[in-house]
């Protein structure tokens, strides 16, 4: 039988390497154990070109990103000028999406993972369903730690991980607890979406990943912009979140995934390019966190919107670690 990919009936197109090229392309985007397709290698080609519409937004962050902060050390901006460059950055990204990008529906080729084997007790897709069991355990050994740490100390492990050190403790506290739920909700929503995975149970994935993406925000905001005032927090927090969430109703309802971008990908870009423009109360804070996102490869590259990728777990324990160890607060030694 002929080759689908055309590899049975000889070259189509007259080149045997163009054509070899072709076929490897096609088996990369076909579903496991199906033959490449010219549907197949169109898909994977839609995706890429849906990758490609976010070039003008990326080259605004990266360059638009780099000029603020050259400008702000060589002109020595204050934090009202540095906060103003800040929005007026953003401002301009929001415009430059929406303005280049069209809208960006969900391709359903994110849906086919490399492994859907079913390795045991009859749960499909084992591999990724059960790669979210370690969230849970972070989100417990965070939530646990910060709070007090009585579980871990029962357990004997209080001393390994040593007191958390806030610089105010009533402004910080609801911040991590926040994110340290939303990983924990990452667990639930994830494992969710990965037993059956389609449109409709990848909107539970995507809720709780906008929380944490938004509570971590919130933490480096509070540590570098804003008033660090449990009034002013909460109200940043809550208005993050709310951003965060309706990105994803939006999507669900549109299919368009601009806003969700904006969440994802601009809120991690954000978070770097403020430990650059503002000093943090804490010493050591910046590695720290530049440590994590540059493992978060899920959240900080295109991948996540269009093909199917591995999750951050790698992030999320930096982030837990950071948390249980503390950084040491400039304020309180």
């Amino acid at each position: 039988m002929a080759d689908p990919a055309g590899g049975g009936g000889g070259s189509l197109s007259g080149n045997p390497l163009h054509d070899m090229r072709q076929r490897k392309a096609a088996s990369r985007h076909a579903q496991p154990g199906a033959f490449a397709t010219p549907a197949a290698d169109a898909a994977g080609a839609d995706i890429g070109a849906k990758e490609k519409k976010l070039g003008p937004l990326i080259g605004i962050m990266v360059v638009g990103g780099v000029a603020l902060v050259v400008a702000a050390e060589k002109n020595a901006w204050g934090a009202r000028e540095r906060t103003a460059g800040l929005a007026a950055l953003t401002c301009v990204a929001v415009v430059v999406l929406f303005a280049t990008c069209p809208q960006l529906p969900q391709p359903l080729k994110y849906h086919d993972f490399a492994d859907q084997r079913c390795l045991c007790c009859g749960v499909p897709n084992t591999a990724d369903v059960l790669s979210n069991a370690p969230f849970l355990l972070v989100s417990a050994i965070g939530l646990d730690h910060i709070l007090g740490g009585t579980a871990l100390g029962a357990l004997g492990m209080g001393n390994v991980l040593g007191a958390p050190v806030f610089a105010d403790r009533a402004v910080e506290l609801p911040l991590w607890i926040t994110f340290f739920l939303g990983v924990g909700l990452v667990a639930l929503g994830s494992g969710y979406y990965h037993w059956k995975p389609d449109n409709a149970r990848l909107i539970w994935d995507r809720l709780p990943m906008t929380i944490g993406f938004m509570a971590l925000l919130a933490v480096v905001l509070t540590d570098t912009v804003i008033e660090a005032t449990a009034e002013a927090t909460n109200a940043t927090l809550g208005v993050l979140i709310t951003l965060g969430l309706a990105s994803v109703v939006w999507w669900a309802r549109y299919d368009d995934l601009r806003p969700y971008v904006l969440v994802q990908f601009y809120s991690l870009f954000l978070v770097p390019l403020l430990l650059a423009l503002f000093p943090s109360r804490y010493d050591g804070a910046n590695a720290e966190i530049v440590t994590a996102l540059a493992f978060c490869k899920r959240s900080s590259s295109l991948g996540p919107f269009f093909e199917p990728s591995t999750k951050p777990l790698r992030c999320a324990q930096t982030l837990a670690r950071r948390s249980r160890k503390g950084w040491t607060s400039r304020s309180s030694s």
